[in-house]
């Protein structure tokens, strides 16, 4: 069933969409045709790949809960972030450990890839980001300016740009070659647990501990509306194609909810979860609505336009942190509170 469970605040009822924020008609006529399916009772023909996912490696190294996971852009790599104070770089298709990144001194809750793939940034408990280059191992850059703890960290999608949120408050936007702020944004009125760029690099989502999931435009750094949910918010998500984001709720509320962009209204509210839904991440497949959502131990794969549970992938002895999916969406990385980083995805072909 599709219908509408949350309310919305303009921010800035004046302005309008820019021209190329408007889903394109093709993509349109895509979302339409799955709907169709679904009230039709039809599942989409790729639904079935999903039912032979299993668990292809489980990767051990870290001495502490595991908060943090990021596939690299080619897909080649994983990158880890722990309680033990480490960033940890794995080769997923043989789970072997090639890396470990140590400078932080508290917990890192974020990482995340540069496009090209040659940096990767971490954030940390220690108030801190730091930029490592991959390939040798080291620290390049430190990044410094939030009041607390950094919950996350995202790189823009065309380079240059970090966005960070923090138990300050604040949504936080850095240019690496100069090292410095290029825009603080302070309406949220609780701690900021996740940011993430729309892969069109128009905007910016930022969800909260205040119940709210805020939509900034890149072009001045402005809030453009706000999106509520009826407890703290615990992660935002933008779908392949820009045009719709993800929400999951912490606390009480434990739902997750699908928004449309253009119109601000929810598609679909997705519930019975029985603990808070600690991430949710759409497949980069632009073709396949797929969700990938964590909460407790075991990862509900579901579709994004009806809502039906498409797979459940268990294995990790205590609560998934987060997940994510490789580029091109054919295996999903997890990691959890009992310090191990997972592979899942299709089994290999006989030889």
């Amino acid at each position: 069933m599709l219908y509408i469970e949350a309310t919305i605040d303009s921010g800035a009822g004046s302005k309008n969409y820019p021209a190329t924020r408007h889903p394109h008609p093709s993509r349109r006529v895509h979302w339409m045709t799955l709907l169709l399916l679904a009230l039709a009772g039809l599942s989409p023909a790729w639904a079935e790949d999903y039912a032979q996912w299993q668990l292809l490696h489980t990767m051990r190294g870290h001495a502490a809960a595991v908060y943090a996971v990021a596939w690299s852009p080619d897909g080649s790599l994983v990158a880890s972030g722990s309680e033990d104070e480490t960033v940890r770089i794995w080769d997923p298709q043989t789970g072997e450990l090639l890396s470990t990144l140590r400078g932080h001194t508290d917990t890192i809750a974020s990482v995340s890839w540069s496009p090209d793939g040659l940096w990767l940034a971490s954030s940390s408990g220690d108030r801190t980001i730091k930029i490592w280059d991959v390939a040798s191992g080291t620290e390049v850059q430190t990044l410094t300016g939030h009041t607390n703890g950094i919950f996350s960290v995202s790189w823009y999608p065309y380079g240059g740009y970090l966005a960070s949120g923090a138990i300050d408050r604040t949504v936080r936007i850095w240019d690496i070659a100069s090292g410095s702020e290029v825009a603080i944004m302070d309406g949220h009125t609780g701690w900021v647990g996740c940011v993430s760029w729309s892969p069109d690099g128009f905007w910016l989502a930022s969800a909260s501990d205040d119940t709210t999931t805020k939509v900034w435009y890149v072009g001045d750094w402005s809030l453009f509306y706000t999106l509520r949910h009826p407890d703290n918010i615990r992660w935002v998500d933008w779908s392949p194609d820009s045009t719709q984001l993800a929400t999951a709720g912490g606390g009480f509320d434990r739902r997750v909810r699908i928004w449309d962009v253009a119109s601000e209204q929810t598609l679909i509210t997705l519930s019975g979860y029985s603990a808070p839904v600690t991430a949710v991440r759409w497949s980069r497949d632009p073709e396949r609505t797929v969700l990938a959502i964590s909460y407790s131990s075991p990862i509900q794969l579901r579709d994004g336009v009806t809502g039906e549970i498409i797979h459940t992938l268990t294995g990790h002895g205590s609560g998934v942190q987060e997940v994510d999916w490789s580029p091109d969406g054919t295996r999903l990385a997890s990691v959890a509170l009992d310090r191990t980083v997972r592979i899942w995805g299709a089994p290999p072909s006989p030889p």
